[in-house]
């Protein structure tokens, strides 16, 4: 447990969902400054997230793309096409210089720092460590203080000695170069500045067969992401498009890194649903669903593998308001209303089905192309009938 005398606060990373099983597994990852912080008794440095700048996509990005199909054309009931099928995206989001110094807190951490004759501490050298829960998760660390705050590198280890996070800090707040590890392969790489995300951001696909490649790339800009970004999932989910001060913008693309089929194509006007939009299954590329939004109104129409409806779905901004499913013979088997914020899911029956406040669609109406495509909402609810 932790020693009385201080008090050390780990972030958890975000549960990262894999999303073909349904399985997500989250992950006991050091904040450097929260860690820092809450051994000196400070006061923590504020962690909100940062924008970015428009710039170019790794090189795994998808290959060159033939041009977009006519606005004007209603979006088609068809299988998947190829990834380069589909145009880029687009965006009118003008570019943001970000300027990383070339200090030394923004370079990469000599292993054992501490242990140098020419110590990169200017303070004091501390040991702080803790009981961890799992052999992945934080145990110790190796902070430099000047009176009594952060200042200074700092290199965090697992249960089994193996380090997790390397960063800087500066009077207390995070400012410099941070990465993380994972069984001692780079996760993560990120720019801090004065306390928030300032800079290029990577993060790897550790579990890949190749834990080099870059699964999320993109610029932040004072703690909003910004630009374009490309996202993605571990088990080959990969997305680009454009944010502007954090919300995507544009055209936004998806598609299956293990086949190159496209997932989604869709369109955002100030992080609200725009325009025409089409999502395809990953398991067989087929159609699932086409819509037609105006700033975050509209309705998904989700089908079967023939082609037949399965659901009617609902949006007002990024909320789902209401929906209609059927079975595969075209009846209707669920409804769903939302009155005064009070979701009511009724059966075929017309009786009220537990759980409607619990029913999750929002995500087929929000700004992640990401959970909208993994989404559930599509499909009939008959795991919430008690029948």
């Amino acid at each position: 447990m932790i020693c009385d005398s201080m008090r050390v606060t780990v972030s958890i990373a975000k549960a990262r969902t894999r999303v073909g099983t349904r399985a997500a597994r989250s992950k006991v990852q050091l904040t450097v400054f929260a860690l820092l912080g809450a051994c000196s008794h400070e006061k923590d440095a504020p962690s909100n997230p940062p924008p970015a700048q428009d710039v170019p996509v790794p090189s795994r990005a998808r290959p060159a793309a033939k041009p977009a199909p006519s606005p004007t054309s209603p979006p088609a009931l068809q299988a998947a096409p190829d990834a380069t099928d589909l145009a880029p995206p687009t965006a009118p989001v003008a570019a943001i210089e970000v300027v990383v110094p070339d200090s030394l807190e923004f370079r990469p951490l000599p292993a054992q720092w501490w242990k140098r004759k020419r110590s990169l501490c200017t303070g004091k050298i501390e040991h702080v460590s803790v009981e961890p829960r799992g052999e992945t998760d934080f145990a110790r660390a190796v902070v430099c203080r000047v009176k009594g705050q952060p200042h200074g590198p700092t290199t965090a280890f697992d249960a089994t000695d193996r380090v997790i996070e390397e960063s800087w800090a500066v009077h207390g707040e995070t400012h410099g170069l941070v990465r993380t590890y994972y069984k001692e392969m780079l996760e993560t790489q990120e720019v801090f500045q004065h306390g928030e995300r300032h800079g290029p951001s990577k993060e790897f696909n550790v579990f890949a067969q190749d834990p080099a490649t870059v699964m999320e790339s993109g610029v932040w800009v004072k703690g909003t992401k910004h630009g374009r970004w490309r996202e993605g999932s571990q088990d080959g989910l990969a997305f680009e498009g454009f944010f502007d001060a954090g919300v995507p913008e544009g055209r936004w693309v998806g598609w299956n890194t293990n086949n190159g089929k496209a997932l989604v194509e869709l369109g955002y006007r100030r992080g609200l649903l725009h325009g025409q939009a089409r999502v395809w299954r990953r398991v067989d590329a087929t159609a699932l669903a086409i819509g037609e939004f105006d700033d975050g109104s509209g309705q998904w129409r989700a089908v079967y593998a023939d082609g037949e409806t399965m659901s009617q779905l609902e949006c007002e901004q990024r909320t789902l308001v209401g929906g209609t499913w059927r079975d595969p013979a075209g009846a209707v088997s669920f409804r769903l209303r939302v009155e005064e914020r009070i979701a009511t899911l009724t059966n075929a029956e017309g009786r009220d089905v537990p759980g409607g406040n619990h029913f999750g669609g929002n995500s087929i109406c929000g700004d992640s192309p990401l959970l909208l495509l993994t989404s559930g909402a599509w499909f009939p609810p008959t795991h919430m009938d008690p029948r």
